[in-house]
Protein backbone atom coordinates (compact mmCIF):
# COMPACT_ATOMS: atom_id res chain seq x y z
CA UNK A 1 0.00 0.00 0.00
CA UNK A 2 2.90 2.37 1.03
CA UNK A 3 4.86 1.71 -2.67
CA UNK A 4 1.60 2.30 -4.10
CA UNK A 5 0.77 5.61 -2.32
CA UNK A 6 4.15 6.94 -3.44
CA UNK A 7 4.21 5.44 -6.43
CA UNK A 8 0.78 7.99 -7.45
CA UNK A 9 2.04 10.72 -5.40
CA UNK A 10 5.57 10.99 -8.01
CA UNK A 11 3.18 9.88 -11.24
CA UNK A 12 0.69 13.31 -9.90
CA UNK A 13 4.36 15.32 -8.95
CA UNK A 14 5.33 14.69 -13.18
CA UNK A 15 1.87 15.23 -14.10
CA UNK A 16 1.87 11.64 -15.69
CA UNK A 17 -0.88 9.19 -15.12
CA UNK A 18 0.36 6.62 -12.97
CA UNK A 19 0.79 3.77 -15.76
CA UNK A 20 2.82 5.63 -17.78
CA UNK A 21 5.07 6.51 -14.78
CA UNK A 22 5.72 3.01 -13.94
CA UNK A 23 5.89 2.24 -17.54
CA UNK A 24 9.34 5.04 -17.84
CA UNK A 25 10.42 3.96 -14.40
CA UNK A 26 11.16 0.28 -15.94
CA UNK A 27 11.82 0.77 -19.02
CA UNK A 28 8.93 -0.30 -20.78
CA UNK A 29 6.67 1.03 -23.96
CA UNK A 30 3.26 0.09 -23.53
CA UNK A 31 2.01 -1.43 -26.54
CA UNK A 32 -0.67 -3.76 -25.75
CA UNK A 33 -3.78 -4.01 -23.77
CA UNK A 34 -4.42 -7.03 -21.38
CA UNK A 35 -7.30 -9.48 -22.74
CA UNK A 36 -10.11 -9.19 -20.11
CA UNK A 37 -10.46 -12.48 -18.42
CA UNK A 38 -13.81 -12.27 -16.65
CA UNK A 39 -15.15 -14.59 -14.14
CA UNK A 40 -18.99 -14.83 -15.23
CA UNK A 41 -20.01 -18.02 -13.21
CA UNK A 42 -18.93 -19.48 -9.84
CA UNK A 43 -19.26 -22.03 -7.11
CA UNK A 44 -16.98 -23.50 -4.67
CA UNK A 45 -16.34 -21.07 -1.27
CA UNK A 46 -17.37 -18.17 -3.52
CA UNK A 47 -20.65 -19.21 -2.73
CA UNK A 48 -22.68 -20.72 0.91
CA UNK A 49 -25.02 -22.52 -1.35
CA UNK A 50 -25.69 -26.21 -0.92
CA UNK A 51 -26.34 -26.98 -4.60
CA UNK A 52 -23.51 -25.06 -6.46
CA UNK A 53 -20.68 -25.85 -8.83
CA UNK A 54 -17.95 -27.22 -7.38
CA UNK A 55 -15.64 -25.07 -9.88
CA UNK A 56 -14.39 -21.94 -7.99
CA UNK A 57 -14.70 -19.91 -11.64
CA UNK A 58 -15.95 -20.12 -14.95
CA UNK A 59 -14.06 -17.83 -16.60
CA UNK A 60 -14.32 -16.01 -20.07
CA UNK A 61 -11.82 -14.97 -22.75
CA UNK A 62 -13.17 -13.08 -25.34
CA UNK A 63 -11.43 -13.28 -28.84
CA UNK A 64 -11.12 -9.08 -29.53
CA UNK A 65 -8.58 -6.66 -30.86
CA UNK A 66 -9.32 -3.94 -28.20
CA UNK A 67 -9.53 -4.17 -24.40
CA UNK A 68 -12.96 -2.19 -24.65
CA UNK A 69 -13.91 -4.76 -27.14
CA UNK A 70 -13.41 -7.33 -25.26
CA UNK A 71 -14.50 -5.86 -21.95
CA UNK A 72 -17.92 -5.40 -24.39
CA UNK A 73 -18.09 -8.55 -25.15
CA UNK A 74 -17.60 -10.13 -21.85
CA UNK A 75 -20.85 -8.09 -20.45
CA UNK A 76 -22.69 -9.27 -23.25
CA UNK A 77 -22.23 -12.72 -22.85
CA UNK A 78 -22.71 -12.73 -18.87
CA UNK A 79 -26.30 -10.79 -20.19
CA UNK A 80 -26.67 -13.52 -22.07
CA UNK A 81 -26.18 -16.31 -19.43
CA UNK A 82 -28.47 -14.24 -16.95
CA UNK A 83 -31.15 -14.67 -19.56
CA UNK A 84 -30.87 -18.42 -20.11
CA UNK A 85 -30.82 -18.96 -16.10
CA UNK A 86 -33.64 -16.72 -15.71
CA UNK A 87 -35.62 -18.95 -18.69
CA UNK A 88 -35.29 -22.14 -17.11
CA UNK A 89 -35.62 -20.62 -13.61
CA UNK A 90 -32.39 -21.71 -11.83
CA UNK A 91 -32.08 -20.71 -8.24
CA UNK A 92 -29.08 -17.62 -8.77
CA UNK A 93 -27.77 -16.33 -5.98
CA UNK A 94 -24.10 -13.79 -7.01
CA UNK A 95 -20.92 -14.24 -5.58
CA UNK A 96 -18.65 -11.71 -4.03
CA UNK A 97 -17.31 -10.84 -7.44
CA UNK A 98 -20.60 -10.92 -8.82
CA UNK A 99 -20.43 -13.85 -10.90
CA UNK A 100 -23.76 -16.01 -11.31
CA UNK A 101 -23.78 -19.12 -8.83
CA UNK A 102 -26.77 -21.29 -10.34
CA UNK A 103 -28.04 -24.34 -9.01
CA UNK A 104 -26.37 -26.33 -11.24
CA UNK A 105 -24.06 -29.00 -10.75
CA UNK A 106 -20.24 -28.43 -12.85
CA UNK A 107 -21.25 -30.32 -16.29
CA UNK A 108 -24.42 -29.04 -16.56
CA UNK A 109 -22.14 -24.88 -16.59
CA UNK A 110 -20.11 -26.56 -19.19
CA UNK A 111 -22.79 -27.58 -21.19
CA UNK A 112 -24.51 -24.05 -20.67
CA UNK A 113 -21.30 -22.02 -21.29
CA UNK A 114 -20.48 -24.14 -24.54
CA UNK A 115 -24.25 -23.32 -26.06
CA UNK A 116 -23.64 -19.27 -25.61
CA UNK A 117 -20.15 -19.97 -27.63
CA UNK A 118 -22.05 -21.46 -29.92
CA UNK A 119 -24.78 -18.72 -29.89
CA UNK A 120 -22.18 -15.91 -29.86
CA UNK A 121 -20.55 -17.44 -33.19
CA UNK A 122 -23.36 -18.25 -34.93
CA UNK A 123 -25.08 -15.48 -34.15
CA UNK A 124 -22.39 -12.46 -34.13
CA UNK A 125 -19.92 -14.39 -35.64
CA UNK A 126 -17.37 -13.33 -32.02
CA UNK A 127 -15.60 -16.29 -30.62
CA UNK A 128 -15.36 -16.39 -26.67
CA UNK A 129 -13.01 -19.19 -25.26
CA UNK A 130 -13.56 -20.28 -21.64
CA UNK A 131 -11.43 -21.49 -18.67
CA UNK A 132 -11.75 -22.64 -15.21
CA UNK A 133 -10.31 -21.70 -12.03
CA UNK A 134 -11.15 -25.32 -10.41
CA UNK A 135 -9.41 -23.96 -7.17
CA UNK A 136 -8.70 -27.67 -6.09
CA UNK A 137 -6.76 -27.05 -2.55
CA UNK A 138 -10.70 -26.33 -1.39
CA UNK A 139 -11.48 -29.64 -2.82
CA UNK A 140 -8.77 -31.72 -0.99
CA UNK A 141 -9.65 -33.27 2.35
CA UNK A 142 -6.30 -35.13 2.92
CA UNK A 143 -7.12 -38.03 0.65
CA UNK A 144 -8.87 -37.23 -2.17
CA UNK A 145 -10.40 -34.44 -4.05
CA UNK A 146 -14.13 -34.32 -3.29
CA UNK A 147 -17.01 -32.92 -5.27
CA UNK A 148 -20.58 -32.43 -3.65
CA UNK A 149 -22.49 -31.78 -7.05
CA UNK A 150 -20.46 -33.90 -10.09
CA UNK A 151 -22.95 -33.89 -11.13
CA UNK A 152 -23.68 -36.83 -7.95
CA UNK A 153 -20.95 -36.95 -5.03
CA UNK A 154 -17.84 -38.46 -6.04
CA UNK A 155 -14.40 -38.50 -4.51
CA UNK A 156 -11.26 -38.64 -6.99
CA UNK A 157 -7.85 -40.19 -6.37
CA UNK A 158 -5.17 -37.51 -7.73
CA UNK A 159 -4.95 -40.00 -10.95
CA UNK A 160 -8.76 -39.52 -11.54
CA UNK A 161 -8.49 -35.63 -10.74
CA UNK A 162 -6.10 -35.58 -13.60
CA UNK A 163 -7.92 -37.90 -15.97
CA UNK A 164 -11.01 -35.67 -15.06
CA UNK A 165 -9.44 -32.44 -15.74
CA UNK A 166 -7.60 -33.67 -19.28
CA UNK A 167 -11.15 -34.68 -20.69
CA UNK A 168 -12.98 -31.57 -19.40
CA UNK A 169 -10.14 -29.85 -21.43
CA UNK A 170 -11.30 -32.25 -24.47
CA UNK A 171 -14.72 -32.66 -24.30
CA UNK A 172 -15.09 -28.68 -23.99
CA UNK A 173 -12.13 -27.16 -25.14
CA UNK A 174 -11.06 -25.13 -22.33
CA UNK A 175 -8.49 -22.84 -22.98
CA UNK A 176 -7.54 -21.81 -19.84
CA UNK A 177 -7.40 -24.11 -16.39
CA UNK A 178 -6.28 -22.27 -12.97
CA UNK A 179 -5.22 -24.63 -9.96
CA UNK A 180 -6.63 -27.82 -10.93
CA UNK A 181 -4.22 -29.52 -8.19
CA UNK A 182 -3.47 -28.50 -4.48
CA UNK A 183 -1.47 -26.32 -4.14
CA UNK A 184 1.42 -28.61 -3.67
CA UNK A 185 1.42 -31.11 -6.27
CA UNK A 186 3.95 -29.78 -8.63
CA UNK A 187 3.90 -33.20 -10.23
CA UNK A 188 0.38 -33.37 -11.66
CA UNK A 189 0.76 -29.95 -12.69
CA UNK A 190 3.56 -30.99 -14.60
CA UNK A 191 2.04 -34.10 -16.46
CA UNK A 192 -1.03 -31.83 -17.38
CA UNK A 193 1.32 -29.10 -18.63
CA UNK A 194 3.35 -31.81 -20.92
CA UNK A 195 0.18 -33.02 -21.91
CA UNK A 196 -1.77 -29.71 -22.67
CA UNK A 197 0.80 -26.88 -22.73
CA UNK A 198 0.57 -26.38 -26.73
CA UNK A 199 -2.88 -25.41 -26.61
CA UNK A 200 -4.01 -24.55 -23.33
CA UNK A 201 -2.82 -22.39 -20.64
CA UNK A 202 -1.76 -24.61 -17.29
CA UNK A 203 -2.18 -21.52 -14.87
CA UNK A 204 -0.54 -21.45 -10.98
CA UNK A 205 -1.94 -19.43 -8.19
CA UNK A 206 -2.44 -20.78 -5.44
CA UNK A 207 0.77 -23.03 -6.59
CA UNK A 208 3.09 -20.58 -6.67
CA UNK A 209 1.84 -17.73 -5.04
CA UNK A 210 3.75 -14.96 -6.50
CA UNK A 211 6.42 -16.17 -4.67
CA UNK A 212 9.60 -16.66 -6.47
CA UNK A 213 10.97 -19.74 -4.68
CA UNK A 214 7.93 -21.32 -5.92
CA UNK A 215 8.32 -20.00 -9.59
CA UNK A 216 11.60 -20.99 -9.73
CA UNK A 217 10.77 -24.60 -8.59
CA UNK A 218 7.40 -25.16 -11.09
CA UNK A 219 9.99 -23.69 -13.88
CA UNK A 220 12.56 -26.67 -13.55
CA UNK A 221 9.67 -29.20 -13.14
CA UNK A 222 7.94 -27.79 -16.34
CA UNK A 223 4.52 -27.66 -14.13
CA UNK A 224 3.07 -24.43 -15.53
CA UNK A 225 2.90 -22.28 -18.52
CA UNK A 226 0.93 -19.23 -17.12
CA UNK A 227 1.23 -17.43 -13.79
CA UNK A 228 -1.06 -15.56 -11.85
CA UNK A 229 0.54 -12.41 -10.20
CA UNK A 230 -1.27 -10.73 -7.37
CA UNK A 231 0.97 -8.09 -5.91
CA UNK A 232 -0.70 -7.47 -2.40
CA UNK A 233 -0.36 -11.20 -1.76
CA UNK A 234 3.39 -10.77 -2.71
CA UNK A 235 3.39 -7.90 -0.26
CA UNK A 236 5.65 -6.09 -2.47
CA UNK A 237 5.41 -4.98 -5.93
CA UNK A 238 9.03 -5.33 -6.42
CA UNK A 239 8.46 -8.82 -5.93
CA UNK A 240 5.65 -9.11 -7.89
CA UNK A 241 7.57 -7.82 -10.73
CA UNK A 242 10.22 -9.76 -10.58
CA UNK A 243 7.96 -13.14 -10.50
CA UNK A 244 6.56 -11.44 -13.99
CA UNK A 245 10.10 -10.53 -15.12
CA UNK A 246 11.23 -14.38 -14.31
CA UNK A 247 7.88 -16.25 -15.89
CA UNK A 248 8.83 -14.21 -18.94
CA UNK A 249 12.64 -15.08 -19.15
CA UNK A 250 10.99 -18.73 -19.24
CA UNK A 251 7.92 -18.35 -21.78
CA UNK A 252 5.84 -18.40 -19.14
CA UNK A 253 2.51 -15.96 -19.67
CA UNK A 254 1.82 -13.83 -16.32
CA UNK A 255 -1.62 -12.84 -15.78
CA UNK A 256 -2.41 -9.81 -13.22
CA UNK A 257 -5.10 -10.76 -11.03
CA UNK A 258 -7.33 -9.10 -8.41
CA UNK A 259 -8.54 -10.53 -4.69
CA UNK A 260 -11.95 -11.47 -4.18
CA UNK A 261 -12.01 -8.68 -1.44
CA UNK A 262 -11.71 -5.58 -3.23
CA UNK A 263 -11.86 -1.87 -3.06
CA UNK A 264 -12.46 0.63 -5.50
CA UNK A 265 -9.33 1.63 -5.51
CA UNK A 266 -7.97 1.01 -9.84
CA UNK A 267 -4.23 0.81 -9.27
CA UNK A 268 -4.13 -2.53 -10.31
CA UNK A 269 -5.13 -1.07 -14.32
CA UNK A 270 -2.45 1.47 -14.37
CA UNK A 271 0.72 -1.33 -13.09
CA UNK A 272 -1.05 -4.06 -15.57
CA UNK A 273 -0.24 -1.80 -18.53
CA UNK A 274 2.46 -0.28 -16.94
CA UNK A 275 4.17 -4.09 -16.57
CA UNK A 276 2.91 -4.59 -20.38
CA UNK A 277 1.01 -7.72 -18.43
CA UNK A 278 -0.83 -9.98 -21.22
CA UNK A 279 -4.14 -10.71 -19.39
CA UNK A 280 -5.97 -9.45 -16.38
CA UNK A 281 -8.38 -11.30 -13.89
CA UNK A 282 -10.78 -8.48 -12.79
CA UNK A 283 -14.37 -9.85 -13.27
CA UNK A 284 -16.98 -8.23 -15.62
CA UNK A 285 -19.16 -6.57 -13.20
CA UNK A 286 -19.58 -4.88 -10.14
CA UNK A 287 -18.83 -1.88 -8.62
CA UNK A 288 -15.32 -2.81 -7.38
CA UNK A 289 -14.51 -4.86 -10.70
CA UNK A 290 -16.06 -2.26 -13.10
CA UNK A 291 -13.67 0.48 -11.43
CA UNK A 292 -10.30 -1.40 -12.95
CA UNK A 293 -12.19 -2.38 -16.43
CA UNK A 294 -13.45 1.27 -16.47
CA UNK A 295 -9.94 2.11 -15.91
CA UNK A 296 -8.42 0.29 -18.35
CA UNK A 297 -11.02 1.73 -20.96
CA UNK A 298 -9.12 5.27 -20.15
CA UNK A 299 -5.52 4.12 -20.57
CA UNK A 300 -6.85 2.66 -24.12
CA UNK A 301 -7.75 6.33 -24.92
CA UNK A 302 -5.02 8.00 -23.57
CA UNK A 303 -1.98 5.61 -25.29
CA UNK A 304 -3.07 7.10 -28.53
CA UNK A 305 -1.99 10.72 -27.19
CA UNK A 306 1.84 9.08 -25.68
CA UNK A 307 2.88 6.99 -28.82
Amino acid sequence: AIEIAIAKAIALHNKLPLWKFIADSFGIKPRIMPIPLGNCIGGGKHSPKAVKPDIQEFLLWPKSKTFSDGFSLNLQVYRKVEQILSKYKYKVDVTDEKAFCPSMDNVKVFELLKHVQEFMKKTFNRQIDFGVDIAASSLWNGFTYSYKNFPSRQDLTKEQQLKFVSELIKKFGIRYVEDPFIEDDFDSFSKLNHQFSKNVLIVGDDLIATNPKRLEKAIKMKAINAVIVKPNQAGSLFKAKQVIDMARRHNITPVMSHRSAETLDDWLADFTVGWQVPMLKAGITGKERLAKLLRLVRIERMMKKYK
